[in-house]
């Protein structure tokens, strides 16, 4: 994801993100050492985090990795309270589950595609992906 969207996460939800790395890859906080990659997805799923994030930062969770694998969304908290372990849970699932359907490059409806490395993409950013390779 664009440094800039990235940052805007960071700065709007401070405390799912306490220990990230700032964009220039300093550590905000020193006293528990971050296992922060950023938002490792391109900038297609950034509703879908959004919606995610705001209803997370209801809760006390921390954010510690947002990946694509194989495909699909990830996003991975510190331990959950567990009194809102099945809250967050489904937040946690439900923006993973959108993400299936979701151009991870445009955020237009997609499907995952093959090609060497999954991918969920939608015609058009995938005829550009192989137009690439070419």
């Amino acid at each position: 994801m664009k440094d800039e969207l990235e940052k805007e996460f960071t700065d709007k939800y401070p405390k799912l993100f306490k220990h990230h790395r700032n964009v220039c890859g300093e550590r905000e906080s020193k006293a528990i050492p971050p296992i922060w990659f950023g938002l490792e997805c391109a900038d297609g799923w950034y509703s879908i985090l959004a919606e995610a994030f705001e209803k997370l930062s209801k809760f006390d969770v921390e954010i510690f990795q947002v990946k694509e694998k194989f495909g699909g969304l990830r996003i991975y908290v510190d331990d959950k309270p567990l009194e809102y372990a099945k809250e967050i849970g489904d937040i946690i699932h439900a923006a993973e589950e959108k993400a299936w359907d979701t151009c991870e490059y445009c955020g237009k409806p997609g499907e995952r595609r093959g090609g060497g490395w999954l991918k969920t993409l939608c015609d058009e950013c995938e005829g550009k992906r192989h137009k690439a390779k070419e």
